[in-house]
């Protein structure tokens, strides 16, 4: 399966970004199970009101958060209170954006260095 080119896929770092920047009021609340959260496919932020703590990928927002994860656990290991956390989302819905999902979060990382993402890409992204 051919890769979309690399202008795809800067667009689309471009139009997620400030979904991920966005002020942190209109970013999704913490609430149980997280049946706030969409269903698509796409890239998230856990984030507090001043920064990024975290950028990452999944086919299935909701299903992601409602698993457990880790930087959310960390967050509140670190004395965050649940309050002055926020989700933000961007939906990716066509599936050959969707295919692409590591491209995308990988030149996030790149752009934004979330403190509780450990890793970031080495290779071309």
């Amino acid at each position: 399966m051919a890769r979309l080119s690399n202008e795809i896929i800067q667009a689309e770092v471009d139009r997620i970004l400030p979904i991920l920047q966005a002020d942190f009021e209109d970013c999704y609340p913490l609430v149980k199970r997280f049946s706030n959260l969409p269903m698509d496919a796409g890239i998230y932020a856990l984030r507090d009101r001043d920064e990024i703590l975290y950028i990452g990928k999944t086919s299935n927002i909701r299903t992601r958060f409602q698993a457990g994860h880790k930087c959310l656990s960390d967050s509140l290991i670190d004395q965050r209170l649940a309050r002055d956390l926020r989700i933000a989302a961007a939906s990716v819905i066509p599936i050959e954006l969707a295919r692409e999902l590591e491209r995308i979060e990988g030149r996030l990382l790149l752009l934004v260095r979330p403190p509780y993402n450990v890793l970031y890409p080495t290779r071309e992204v």
